[in-house]
């Protein structure tokens, strides 16, 4: 009887001890889905992300699975080689010599027509209207903005600073020292709003907030920060059949046009004015792309709930981390499973090694899956460094553990 019980106690202690780990996994699991999701969130990608980005958008071009729907009519004019010189003064006010600024008489102009016709849909002018420098059209460009509705101008430091001012939105992106380019959009950066957000909230009275550390669009869990899949990539002046795509603001409108036929071609559309060449050119996943254009495929993002995350990401984020977890916690860590010819496995470094490699990899094929089949990818640097770590400290823990009860 004393056996029955000494097996029993033995039984029940393993199958207790195997339960708490399972227990363990799915808290560590749940952890690190909310962890994933808050660091997905972070503006800038760590470092080799963006190149895997590159990759596979091209991937999902060739099998045809980027995104793709009707964008609203646009109007596209380029703002690029419409040019005036002015002076620019030091601190005390003393000239200093002159630069070249986006000519503010023709802006005025245009917006002018489009103020007195009030049939255009919305504005969105990609021009930082600085108050650095000063034009003599200054004050009734300034004055005609402030008067118009449905009209956006982006900042970058504070509105105030701005002609545009409370007609102007926050526009900018974080670099790092491993990543120059443009790769993420932020819809609110330290409480302020986008140029793509507002212009959305503005035309379709939609909500995006942020509720602690979770963000939400119309009421949904959505991503902050993301990776825009360019849907409208327009950046020739002509298309195959020799049509007018991108009109110079000077040349083709103001100057080959009349009243009429400006108001006509504007009509009940989306009109996107900004450098298309040369100056405000950023380099992002799809190619080259004008910093109008980014905004745009921004604001297009929100109207077809893209930021919104989908169910069936957290899913299968939270089964991958569950089952790398129960490796882990019943000692079949990657550790224990992967080892190369070159490398001595009884050294620590090399563990550790085999094992970041491995997780690495593993992350790497997840972030190919959930972004080609849902357009987010989620991290792979901080989760396979993280999953390396408790793979070797735990090991090293139930090393000690097995010397000690072997003494």
């Amino acid at each position: 009887m004393s056996k029955y019980l000494t097996l029993h106690g033995t039984i029940k202690k393993y199958v207790n001890r195997k339960f708490l780990k399972v227990i363990f996994c799915v808290i560590h699991a749940a952890i690190l889905t909310v962890a994933g999701y808050w660091i997905w969130n972070i503006d800038y990608l760590r470092g080799g992300e963006d190149e895997i980005l590159k990759k596979l958008n091209t991937v999902r071009e060739i099998l045809n699975i980027n995104t793709k729907y009707n964008h609203e009519p646009v109007v596209l004019i380029n703002i690029s080689y419409d040019k005036e010189l002015v002076t620019v003064f030091d601190k005390f006010d003393i000239p200093t010599g002159k630069i070249d600024i986006t000519d503010r008489l023709k802006i005025y102009n245009l917006l002018d027509i489009l103020y007195r016709s009030n049939n255009y849909k919305y504005i969105l002018c990609d021009i930082f209207l600085s108050r650095q420098y000063q034009s003599d059209s200054d004050s009734i460009l300034e004055a005609t903005i402030n008067k118009m509705s449905r009209i956006r101008f982006p900042y970058n430091i504070r509105p105030e600073e701005t002609l545009a001012n409370t007609k102007s939105s926050y526009s900018g992106y974080s670099k790092t020292f491993l990543v120059n380019d443009f790769c993420k959009y932020e819809f609110i950066s330290n409480k302020k709003s986008s140029l793509a957000l507002d212009v959305w909230e503005e035309i379709t009275f939609g909500k995006f907030v942020k509720n602690g550390l979770i963000y939400k669009q119309n009421g949904k869990i959505a991503l902050n920060s993301v990776i825009l899949s360019f849907p409208f990539t327009v950046t020739e002046l002509y298309d195959d059949d020799g049509n007018k795509m991108i009109y110079n603001l000077g040349e083709d409108i103001l100057n080959l046009m009349t009243e009429e036929e400006i108001i006509n071609l504007c009509k009940d559309k989306i009109i996107l004015i900004g450098s298309f060449f040369e100056q405000d050119v950023h380099s992002t996943i799809a190619g080259e792309m004008p910093g109008v254009l980014i905004n745009y495929n921004a604001y297009l993002s929100l109207l077809h709930r893209n930021p919104s995350v989908p169910s069936l990401l957290f899913i299968v984020l939270f089964v991958a981390y569950f089952i790398m977890s129960l490796g882990i916690a019943f000692n079949k860590g990657l550790a224990d499973l992967i080892s190369f010819g070159f490398l001595k496995r009884n050294t620590r470094f090399a563990e550790f090694l085999c094992s970041w490699i491995g997780y690495g990899a593993i992350m790497t094929l997840l972030c190919i899956i959930c972004y080609l089949l849902i357009g987010i990818c989620p991290d792979i640097l901080i989760m396979a460094t993280w999953f390396t770590l408790a793979d070797n400290i735990l090991k090293i823990k139930n090393n000690k553990q097995n010397k000690t009860e072997n003494k």
